[in-house]
């Protein structure tokens, strides 16, 4: 799964292919959206593959498989 609702449903968490390497899996950027204010924003890091995907805890924190 490549994105995750927040525990208050105000954001999405999606995974964005950022590139395509010359082997293995593209690596993906996470990306937190925010519906109401509607930005998006990137956190800086990098997820080898989007069969992890991203969870959201019950405390609002975030789960990922880092690439880097």
């Amino acid at each position: 799964m490549g994105a995750d609702w927040s525990p208050d449903g105000r954001r999405i968490a999606v995974l964005r292919f950022v590139g395509n390497p010359s082997w293995g899996p593209p690596p993906m950027d996470l990306v937190i959206v925010d519906l109401k204010a509607q930005t998006a924003e990137s956190l800086g890091m990098r997820v080898q593959t989007d069969l992890n995907g991203v969870d959201w805890t019950s405390s609002d924190t975030l789960l990922i498989n880092r690439y880097d």
